[in-house]
């Protein structure tokens, strides 16, 4: 999976330009950690030491279907492309189903 809805799509870039916003090293975002700092209505997730990314989780529809809780999905961003989907870069990022 790894198609969003465009309202989703300009949601994460929100976030993403909250990220490049915070103009903080790597190695600041290392040191302040946060695992839930960045959360709006469909996605939740902040850095993560351990990964060396920003991790987070999505709820999308099933394609025909309404909201589900178990249209949970997860996936992770370097902060360059943070800064790149912030600055109008397409999604490119893989879903995957939480393990």
């Amino acid at each position: 999976m790894s198609k969003i809805f465009k309202d989703q799509e300009e949601e994460f870039r929100a976030i993403c330009k909250e990220i490049v916003t915070a103009k903080m090293s790597i190695q600041d975002w290392r040191d302040t950690e946060s695992c839930d700092e960045f959360q709006s209505r469909h996605f939740c997730g902040g850095f993560d030491a351990c990964e060396d990314a920003f991790c987070f989780s999505i709820r999308l529809p099933e394609q025909g279907e309404k909201w589900s809780p178990a249209a949970s999905y997860w996936f992770q961003i370097s902060l360059e492309q943070a800064a790149s989907f912030a600055a109008g870069g397409p999604w490119d990022f893989n879903l995957r189903v939480p393990d």
